[in-house]
């Protein structure tokens, strides 16, 4: 795929690996719709490189609708869009269990993925084109001692990948599942013991635009913490 003038939206685009995918695709000279919670650290690089970008949340399906808006309005059209924001917690005992904690992982982890492919499809169906990537975790493939809340809405995250992707193909509307190890980002409270060990997130937003550029990108992909190097 080339992607050139292709417009791309990206959720949790403020650091970490959304921040890593909006430098990469910019090489590419695609055009960006970048979105984050918080604009401190969003609009400076939507600055940086020439984006438009929304202040919202992927919890909020009105803020996600609008989000699609703004790529419409600046560009438009929808050409891929990036379900990438999440969150993480703790492993802990599932006789620790936090519900409340629980459910903001299912809202943003799970909710948050449904409401960007419901808002990116409203837009990809009538032109009969368009590409939905969901980054997810290895989380989503196996059952981790002490991950009960953040495997259940990873695995429910991958349950909505596969259908959704069922649903669009004959729509010629692809749907890719992104699969990482664990990341060096801050999005851990507390950096775990194997932190060192985790994956670089340039290394990941490499590999998925290296997938994205095929002429038939591979609509599951793995990456495992013992990868290290783009080759």
């Amino acid at each position: 795929m080339q992607l050139e003038g292709k417009v791309i939206v990206i959720t949790g685009a403020s650091k970490g690996l959304g921040k890593a995918l909006a430098q990469r695709l910019a090489k590419e000279k695609a055009l960006l719709v970048l979105s984050a919670r918080s604009g401190t650290l969003l609009q400076p690089l939507a600055k940086e490189l020439d984006a438009a970008y929304f202040v919202g949340n992927v919890a909020s399906e009105k803020d996600m609708r609008a989000l699609a808006d703004v790529a419409i309005q600046k560009f438009g059209k929808l050409d891929i869009w990036i379900n990438n924001a999440g969150a993480w917690s703790p492993l802990t005992s599932i006789y620790a269990f936090d519900t409340d904690r629980a459910k903001e992982l299912i809202e943003t982890n799970l909710f948050g993925t449904v409401f960007g492919a419901k808002a990116a499809t409203a837009h990809m169906l009538p032109r009969g084109e368009g590409t939905i990537i969901n980054v997810l975790s290895t989380t989503a493939l196996d059952g981790k001692n002490k991950s009960a809340a953040y495997g259940a809405d990873k695995f429910g995250a991958r349950g909505f990948t596969l259908a959704l992707r069922e649903e669009m193909r004959e729509k010629n509307i692809r749907v890719i599942g992104v699969y990482p190890g664990g990341m060096r980002t801050d999005i851990f409270v507390e950096k775990p013991v194997e932190y060192e060990s985790f994956l670089d997130p340039q290394l990941v937003a490499e590999k998925i635009v290296q997938n994205l550029c095929l002429d038939t990108p591979a609509e599951e992909l793995v990456l495992r913490r013992e990868e290290k190097s783009l080759h």
